[in-house]
C-alpha cells in the first residue's frame, strides 16, 4: 500500500509497529499446532489463519534493513525467563552499510517502529 498525496507520514509508526508484531507471531500457528497435536488438542483451523500485513512502499527500506538484522536481539536471561531488549544496533548499522542506505536516520527510526512492535509480541509472555 503506497501513501496518497498529503498523507506521508501520517499513522506511518502504527503501520510499522505492525509490520514488527506480525513477524514476532508469524511462526505462532505452526508452534501452536504442533503443541495442540502433541498433547492430542485439536485446535480450530480457523484460529490458526495468518493475516497479511501491507507495508507502505516508502518503508521497504527499512523492513528490508528489519528483516535482514533479525537475528540480532540483545536479549537478557534469567531465572524468570528471557526479555527482549532490542536490536543489537551496531549489526543493524552494519546491515543498513551493507543494503547501502542513504538516509541512516530516517530509515533506523523506521526500523526502530518495526522494532516496538515486535518487542510488544516477544515480551508479552510464553510463546
Amino acid at each position: 500500500m503506497v501513501a496518497g498525496p498529503g498523507q506521508r507520514g501520517r499513522g506511518a509508526g502504527k503501520k510499522l509497529s505492525e509490520a514488527g508484531r506480525h513477524w514476532a507471531r508469524a511462526g505462532r500457528p505452526a508452534q501452536i499446532r504442533d503443541d495442540a497435536a502433541a498433547w492430542g488438542i485439536e485446535i480450530d483451523p480457523k484460529r490458526l489463519k495468518v493475516e497479511r500485513c501491507e507495508v507502505w512502499e516508502e518503508h521497504r527500506e527499512a523492513l528490508e534493513v528489519f528483516l535482514s538484522a533479525s537475528n540480532q536481539w540483545r536479549i537478557i536471561t534469567s531465572m524468570a525467563g528471557a526479555f527482549y531488549q532490542g536490536l543489537d544496533l551496531p549489526a543493524v548499522q552494519s546491515v543498513m552499510e551493507i543494503h547501502q542506505v542513504e538516509d541512516l536516520r530516517a530509515v533506523l527510526e523506521q526500523v526502530q517502529q518495526i522494532e516496538l512492535g515486535a518487542l510488544e509480541v516477544l515480551n508479552s509472555g510464553p510463546r
